[in-house]
């Protein structure tokens, strides 16, 4: 995570991260972080575009990811 400090070194939110939590609030989405180890479906994915999805690896499920 990445944070902001103005000249005083007090945080700064960028305009865009208003926005952003803003539209969260709006639409009553879940505003929560991955856990340590990711999202298992986006892991997943970029396991199959590392190695690809047709590799014996991932068709044995013999490699993991976070």
């Amino acid at each position: 995570m990445g944070a902001y400090r103005d000249d005083k070194g007090k945080p700064y939110i960028l305009d865009c991260v208003k926005k952003a939590s803003e539209i969260i609030l709006s639409k009553n989405m879940d505003h929560e972080y991955a856990g340590i180890d990711g999202i298992p479906s986006y892991v997943q994915k970029c396991i199959e575009l590392g190695y690809g999805a047709d590799s014996e690896v991932v068709m044995s499920k013999r490699i993991a990811g976070c």
